[in-house]
Order: structure tokens, then sequence, then C-alpha cells
């Protein structure tokens, strides 16, 4: 007898979309919720594909895409510490899922996913 887990997410399934099934013209790689708010799939690909996070049929919505942030409170330009002051970038899409996949055993350290 196995346990079946109960998770939060804001969609009830996730699906994996991209070049590698040319945008949903095929069928897509189906993910399983593996914690609150988190999916997984483990997808074999032997080149960079781009690809899409979509929870339903359709483009209505999807994640992906990770604009480029920029530091909006840094320091003032009188104070000296200024010149030198470096921010640890704020881990964000394919990076964080990486590290999330990885810590938790999921993924080995060969494995990601690109966001673009």
């Amino acid at each position: 007898r196995s346990l079946l887990r109960c998770h939060s997410a804001w969609h009830h399934r996730m699906n994996l979309r991209g070049e590698f099934n040319d945008w949903g013209a095929l069928p897509d790689v189906s993910m399983r919720m593996v914690n609150h708010f988190t999916w997984a799939a483990n997808f074999t690909t032997d080149t960079f594909l781009k690809a899409k996070f979509v929870p339903g049929n359709g483009w209505s919505q999807s994640y992906g895409v990770h604009p480029t942030r920029k530091l909006l409170y840094g320091l003032p330009l009188f104070d000296p510490r200024s010149r030198d002051f470096e921010v640890e970038p704020y881990r964000s899409g394919a990076e964080a899922s990486r590290r999330w996949m990885l810590e938790r055993g999921f993924w080995s350290q060969h494995e990601s996913i690109a966001t673009a």
C-alpha cells in the first residue's frame, strides 16, 4: 500500500512544452507534483532546447521568461562603498529550479533546464 501525498498548487497539472515537441504540436511532457507548488519531470535531450512550463492546453498561461533584474536599491554614489558594492544575484527561473531539483535528488549535477 502506498501513501498518497496532498500538496498545494496553483494549477492541477503542469506540462513542459518546447522545441522538442514543436511547441505543442506533439504531446507535452507531463510533470508530477513533488512538493507544495513544485513540479518535476525527467526529460532527456542531447542538445540545448527552449521550453516553457504550461499548466493547461493552449497558451493562455505559461512560465519560463525571466527578464534581467537590475539592482533597484543600490548604495548612493556619495557612499564610498558604492564603488565595490556587490549583491549576490537573486536566483530565479532555471538556476533556482536546477538547484532545488539537485538538492532533493531528482536530478544529477548534469541535468538542468534553461529559460530564455
